[in-house]
């Protein structure tokens, strides 16, 4: 299972089809999105 958070969804909707259908031995792919924001605070990520 690969949980992914992205910007926003076109961010995620091309990662989707440009990059993990791309990837080797990836059968099918799943997705569900959340439209809810559940936690109020800052991820900590860096770029």
């Amino acid at each position: 299972m690969l949980y992914i958070i992205t910007e926003n969804l076109n961010t995620f909707r091309e990662l989707y089809n440009k990059r993990l259908t791309a990837l080797p031995h990836v059968l099918r792919l799943n997705s569900t999105l959340v439209m809810k924001k559940i936690v109020k605070k800052e991820l900590p990520i860096e770029g």
